[in-house]
């Protein structure tokens, strides 16, 4: 689905290569590897900007708002090409207390930018109708945000959460998906390690969304473990995280590119469709 409304560049005239470069940019499925920024690292800060191998940047929201208090937005602190991916995934009680203008807040300063939102608990021990609001709570919110969006001609790419897990929920929310014209859908794959490894539930949930949805593409939010990637079904296209960057490459460009060329290759895109679990 895209959010995308006219960018404020052709309100003013004519676009630039730049602004048609970055429209494209924001419109297409961030596919490959993608690195997580971290506040407070000053090795990833350095590495990160004006590096010219890298073009999407990943950050969660509360960081990115703090960026943008001490810079203004997020283009003033990357570099002109570097696109941001903000993901509104955090821990219940932040999410529990963001309002609408703190989301409009940092959406009027992150554009052109890729947007995830979230909101609402669904977790699969809760009961039944605890989950039914937990995805309610979740369309209501991505709702406002695609019109909030639409309203304000933000230069934004609405990238979904999945949010469901089991076949019901899937079945039920199949018809706002296709309502929203959602073809590209991201996991949170953090949640499935914070208590252990349950890596099997994150790729029987993913199984679920390709067999019922048919997406076209999908985006794990840290996740960059090469054989649990593999693992994952072909519609597995991108990725972003941080761990494994800083323990395989020294913040070294050359291991960088050998590194993220390897994960591409190998583990990305490369499961099959439907697997066993």
């Amino acid at each position: 689905m895209s959010s995308y409304s006219t960018p404020p560049s052709t309100c003013r005239g004519q676009q630039t290569l730049h602004d048609v470069a970055t429209s494209h940019l924001i419109r297409q499925f961030p596919a490959g590897v993608i690195l997580r920024y971290e506040a407070d690292n000053d090795r990833l800060e350095e590495f990160i900007l004006r590096n010219t191998l890298i073009t999407y940047v990943m950050f969660n929201f509360c960081d990115a708002m703090e960026l943008i208090g001490e810079h203004g937005s997020l283009h003033a602190y990357l570099s002109d090409w570097q696109i941001p991916i903000v993901t509104a995934t955090e821990k219940d009680e932040i999410l529990k207390n963001r309002t609408r203008d703190d989301i409009r807040h940092l959406l009027k300063r992150i554009q052109p930018a890729v947007y995830v939102p979230d909101a609402g608990k669904v977790y699969g021990n809760d009961l039944e109708y605890k989950q039914r609001g937990g995805l309610q709570e979740y369309r209501v919110r991505v709702d406002w945000v695609v019109n909030e969006i639409e309203r304000q001609g933000w230069e934004i790419e609405v990238l979904p959460l999945a949010k469901a897990m089991e076949p019901w929920q899937f079945k039920e929310m199949l018809p706002w998906y296709r309502e929203h014209d959602f073809q590209n859908f991201a996991f949170y794959a953090r949640q499935y390690y914070t208590h252990g490894n349950r890596f099997n539930a994150l790729r029987k949930h993913t199984n679920n969304l390709v067999d019922i949805v048919d997406p076209e593409n999908v985006f794990m939010i840290a996740l960059h473990g090469k054989t649990h990637l593999r693992k994952l079904p072909s519609r597995v296209n991108g990725a972003s995280g941080l761990k494994q960057f800083i323990d395989n490459c020294d913040y070294d460009n050359e291991q960088f590119e050998q590194w993220r060329t390897d994960l591409e290759a190998n583990s990305l895109n490369a499961g099959d469709d439907l697997l066993e679990y």
